[in-house]
């Protein structure tokens, strides 16, 4: 079935209305394939569903779960209006946090079981991770090999819900999905400049289609690999990238093998991008960052980049990061298996309103990245491993 025709100009080239020329009728699917947000959605929309019509057992809870999915179909998050930035993101957000609400009715309602299951969770030809666990939902990609949605109970929201950002409004293109646990192998002149936060060329993994190595649900295991050339010699470099998945968190380790000839020298980097769920609040809170560099504790947060207080935008010697998102009292906590350099920047996305024309802050996201130095001989490896622990901090009321 097709769709408003004022919708369907939006449907070819991402926030470039195209006049349809034809009769033939563009779908929703069509509009979802450009705008991967929306797409994303969607599919946790569908995931939700289905949870909410084989629950079975407390019929109020159904129930409320049902409403909470309804509201959750506003079709306001996943088709924009023509006057709107085509990114929606406030309502989005809000129908993450009716999904979140209803699945948690859904698993009150009878014994919940952690899980992880390999399916299209997408319908985009390939395998998926879906992971079901006690404090939050983990969806990793082959695309990447990241975490793309980061479902977080108690927050009520997807962490992961980033949008990249276009040279038509942003300035530059992105070329890969911001998620969690990004991949860059930079040589040392754009290591820099990514550390500043300044326009640099893609650490070649974060744009890679890796390949599935082994998955085990019972051990809660994902091994990935991928190649590619690094240099302008085109050295062959592998990177070998196996998830661990636990109640409270997920380890991932790393092992990057020079497969040339010569020695490579560069910046190994693994990113973390971390939406910021309560941008549009009148009353939004940052997110706050503390490093443990050595004997030293680094804070921050995500209103600037750490190149304005810290020399070349790179804390050294880093064994540990907490990042609070300061609204919901979240914290996600990572501890690489040695010191590594941190750095640390917001990316803010610009789009257009339709209606009156005018380019404005739309979403932002807040960049953490664990940095090393590889100097790997022919034929040698390295190996690097980051724990990701997610906790829940009550907040305390103040005595009246």
């Amino acid at each position: 079935a097709g769709i408003n025709k004022n919708v369907a100009r939006w449907c070819f080239t991402p926030y470039e209305p195209v006049e349809q020329k034809d009769n033939y009728p563009v779908n929703i699917y069509d509009y979802l394939q450009v705008y991967k947000t929306s797409h994303s959605l969607f599919d946790r929309m569908m995931n939700v569903s289905m949870l909410v019509n084989q629950c079975h057992g407390d019929k109020m809870r159904k129930n409320a779960a049902r409403e909470k999915l309804l509201a959750a179909q506003c079709g306001d998050a996943y088709v924009c209006r023509s006057s709107s930035e085509l990114a929606a993101f406030k309502e989005r957000q809000n129908a993450y946090k009716n999904l979140t609400e209803s699945e948690r009715l859904v698993r009150e309602c009878s014994a919940f079981k952690e899980s992880v299951t390999s399916y299209d969770y997408n319908g985009d030809g390939f395998k998926e991770y879906v992971c079901r666990l006690e404090k939050c939902n983990v969806c990793v990609g082959s695309e990447g090999g990241s975490i793309f949605a980061l479902d977080v109970l108690k927050a009520s929201g997807n962490y992961a819900d980033n949008i990249s950002r276009s040279k038509k409004y942003d300035g530059l293109d992105d070329n890969y999905f911001r998620g969690i646990f990004v991949d860059h192998l930079f040589e040392y002149d754009e290591a820099k400049k990514y550390c500043k936060g300044e326009p640099c060329r893609n650490g070649m993994f974060s744009a890679k289609r890796y390949k599935e190595v082994m998955f085990s649900s019972p051990r809660q295991e994902i091994q990935f690999e991928t190649k590619t050339k690094f240099s302008t010699l085109d050295q062959p470099i592998l990177l070998k990238k196996n998830y661990i998945i636990k109640s409270n968190g997920i380890t991932v380790q790393y092992i990057l093998k020079n497969e040339g000839p010569i020695a490579v020298q560069g910046k190994f980097a693994v990113e973390s991008n971390f939406a910021e769920l309560n941008l549009l609040n009148p009353n939004y809170k940052p997110y706050n960052i503390e490093i443990v560099a050595g004997e030293n504790i680094i804070t921050g947060s995500s209103a600037e980049p750490c190149c304005k207080t810290i020399k070349d935008g790179l804390v050294q010697k880093a064994s540990a990061v907490q990042i609070t998102d300061s609204n919901s009292n979240v914290s996600f906590m990572f501890t690489p298996n040695e010191e590594a350099g941190v750095t640390f920047f917001p990316v803010s996305i610009k789009r257009r309103n339709m209606d009156t024309d005018i380019v404005q802050n739309e979403s932002k996201t807040f960049v953490a990245s664990f940095v090393w130095d590889v100097d790997l001989a022919a034929s040698m490896e390295v190996e690097k491993t980051i724990n990701l622990t997610i906790t829940y901090t009550r907040k305390h009321r103040k005595n009246a």
